[in-house]
């Protein structure tokens, strides 16, 4: 657990120094985030894994209904919520649900029976520009939010015309 909390302070503080004009030649990432893919999946959240590439830090933008179209922007900074909509929004529906060093992030807030596409883009800070990201080729995946169960429980169930391969059914 401590280890997050320093490297957020890491990051702060090389956020620190390059807004006093105090440059650290770092380089933008040449390895980006890989294998997008899912965990637990319910009416309204999704759990996002991925593999880290080579930059310090790592940013996750998720859209709903279509593909995440547009990328960060070398020199803004943004502020990421995992709670949809919640986060800074680049271009037009694409929030921003993650900016951290880990691997996974639980995005909630989704709306049941919906479509989320996903992208990773690894990313640095210090250097010019700041915070330099690497926008080719992200890690993308989309996946579907469970159904809402039903709230009413079938009654007066009947079958009819039943045959090998068909039958009819009536409910209320």
């Amino acid at each position: 657990m401590l280890k997050k909390p320093l490297r957020l302070k890491t990051f702060l503080f090389l956020l620190l120094l390059s807004t006093a004009g105090i440059g650290i030649a770092w380089a933008q990432p040449t390895v980006q985030s890989s294998n997008l893919t899912f965990g637990p999946i319910d009416t309204n959240s999704i759990e996002v894994n991925w593999t880290r590439g080579n930059g310090g830090f790592v940013i996750v933008l998720a859209r709903e209904g279509g593909a995440v179209n547009a990328n960060p922007v070398d020199g803004s900074v943004y502020a990421a919520n995992n709670s949809f909509t919640a986060g800074d929004q680049i271009g037009s529906g694409n929030y921003v649900v993650y900016i951290g060093t880990g691997t996974s992030v639980v995005v909630n807030g989704l709306t049941p029976n919906t479509t989320y596409h996903f992208a990773a883009y690894e990313f640095d800070t210090g250097g010019a520009p700041d915070p330099a990201y690497l926008v080719t080729s992200p890690a993308t995946n989309s996946e579907t939010t469970d159904c809402e169960p039903p709230t009413d429980q079938v009654t007066c169930a009947s079958f009819s015309a039943v045959q090998d391969n068909q039958m009819t059914i009536n409910w209320t």
